[in-house]
């Protein structure tokens, strides 16, 4: 039997729980401890659930640590990962057990939240008081899991993106080289500190503008057709090639630089171009 032959009561809860977790999706919001799914998974059931996450305490060591507990009060902050619950983690389908220490003397079902490689945490449901769990509320169990699952590991990307982010932005940022980007056309899209403190400008003054704009006659006028007999022809005259040019400072001053610019391909199939620079001057003073 698949989830999507459960009966009408647990088919439409868990069209809600998926619902739920699209919403979070969209806006970025994520309740790390899963309280508004094993709410669901409770009122689903008609029984008490828990998340038991899985904590990492170094050394090969590893606990369980109660969250988003529903209808139930643990009886520890966290607890060893005994034989039971590891062979849950491991196990694709859910797992039935009779006794669940220190939860619960009357058992419950037990369904991975994860991969068997990369195990996250546990959903438990514990068994009611005078009846048992049938295969499609173990089956709704294991949905269940698997929902909290795509969107835990979805927030788990988007912060992995986030802080790959922040350290690039970290690496621009803190540069001491100028480094621009600029579009098809030319204009400047970002101008980070470094670049700033070559050329006199602040980011705001330059971004839009052409990147001509920092460079003196005859750089000035030969730049646009470098970038658009590359997009023709694909030579590079500049594009992937350091070499040696002349920059201007919003003062006027002219100055030698070094300057390397790589290509960056979008996924929308348009090109940005990012030039390094560096302020050679202090070479050429006697």
């Amino acid at each position: 039997m698949s989830p999507f032959d459960l009966r009408p009561t647990l088919s439409s809860a868990l069209a809600e729980l998926s619902m739920a977790a699209l919403a979070e999706a969209a806006f970025g919001d994520v309740d790390l401890a899963a309280t508004p799914i094993a709410s669901a998974v409770a009122h689903a059931l008609d029984a008490p659930v828990l998340v038991l996450a899985l904590d990492d305490l170094g050394g090969g060591e590893r606990a369980l640590v109660p969250t988003a507990c529903v209808r139930v009060t643990p009886q520890a902050e966290s607890f060893p990962v005994a034989p039971l619950y590891a062979s849950a983690l491991l196990h694709d389908e859910p797992t039935v057990a009779e006794s669940l220490p220190p939860l619960s003397a009357d058992g419950g079902v037990l369904a991975r939240i994860g991969s068997r490689h990369d195990p996250l945490a546990l959903l438990v449901a514990l068994t009611p008081e005078g009846r048992v769990f049938d295969a499609e509320e173990r089956i709704f169990l294991h949905a269940a899991a698997s929902v909290l699952h795509a969107r835990l590991a979805l927030d788990r990307q988007r912060h992995e993106l986030a802080e790959s982010q922040d350290q690039a932005r970290a690496v621009v940022e803190t540069s001491v080289d100028g480094i621009i980007t600029i579009d098809e056309r030319g204009r400047i899209q970002t101008f980070n500190p470094g670049a700033s403190r070559i050329f006199g400008y602040t980011a705001e003054e330059v971004r839009g503008r052409n990147v001509h704009v920092l460079m003196p006659e005859p750089y000035h006028t030969e730049h646009d057709g470098y970038v658009q007999a590359y997009l023709d022809t694909g030579e590079r005259r500049i594009i992937g090639i350091g070499r040696e040019v002349t920059g201007r400072r919003k003062s006027g001053e002219t100055f030698p630089m070094d300057l390397a610019v790589s290509e960056v391909c979008l996924q929308d199939g348009n090109r940005l171009f990012v030039g390094l620079v560096r302020d050679i001057s202090e070479r050429r003073d006697p």
